[in-house]
């Protein structure tokens, strides 16, 4: 359902596998999912985690979105692009490394704004995919967003505004419709990671800004298609880098 669909916004995807695993049982108490890439010859594929320790109390509504997030065209896209990227990008930072944040360099330090943005960007880009195919499944995507906004308030308010994590928890139930359970692993999570909820929206903001500047200085020119390509070919950087790219990119291609 989903595989085919990205040839229509991307150029030359990378054709990398990708595997649908079961998180090991003593991450139970972790996120619904995550990902980690796999080897740039396929010999390894790409995995997406799926947490079936608490399955009942995971809305199913929402796996679309999650599946778009981790898999295509979200990270495993997003790390197949600097995996392929040789020999412009050096091999330290074509690997994409979600665990060991603190090797630098042999495990590059990944830029959570960029990264993380583009997983969010990728659930949005659903709809022109034409993805959630009814409004079960609009709401499990709606619901994500309620809920990462929530968190913007969450982060800031523990540790800008000196919230206590029974304030958090409360402020996550009443706005969002999150479980109870993935409410409080959520806002454990924040309190631990200051900063990190702020920049998934952050980044996702970003890019959908710079494809609209793109797409009103380009107008008839604007393939979406070279735009995905340009934002993805360089790895995970910065989003000050990523703004002078697409600038670049808008001279190059109004010429």
């Amino acid at each position: 359902l989903i595989n085919p669909q990205p040839l229509s916004l991307f150029w030359a995807p990378p054709k990398l596998p990708l595997e649908v695993v079961e998180m090991p049982a003593h991450m139970g108490g972790g996120p619904a999912a995550y990902y980690i890439a796999g080897t740039a010859d396929g010999s390894r594929p790409g995995k997406f985690f799926v947490n079936t320790t608490r399955y009942d109390s995971q809305p199913k509504y929402e796996c679309i979105s999650l599946a778009l997030h981790e898999g295509n065209p979200g990270h495993h896209l997003q790390s197949s692009y600097s995996m392929v990227a040789e020999p412009r990008l050096p091999k330290f930072r074509q690997f994409m490394e979600d665990r060991s944040y603190y090797l630098a360099p042999s495990r590059f330090p990944i830029n959570t704004a960029f990264v993380e943005g583009w997983g969010l960007y990728s659930e949005q880009l659903a709809n022109e995919m034409g993805l959630y195919s009814n409004d079960v499944q609009q709401l499990g995507r709606l619901g994500n967003d309620a809920w990462r906004a929530c968190r913007l308030v969450l982060d800031t308010g523990m540790h800008g505004m000196g919230w206590s994590r029974d304030q958090a928890i409360d402020f996550f139930r009443s706005n969002s419709p999150i479980e109870e359970i993935n409410a409080n692993i959520e806002t454990d999570r924040y309190i631990a990671w200051p900063g990190q909820a702020c920049a998934y929206k952050m980044g996702q903001l970003k890019i959908e800004e710079l494809r609209r500047k793109a797409e009103d200085n380009l107008a008839e020119k604007f393939d979406i298609r070279y735009f995905h390509d340009e934002v993805l070919c360089d790895g995970g950087i910065t989003l000050p880098i990523l703004e002078n790219k697409i600038e670049a990119f808008i001279q190059k291609h109004k010429n």
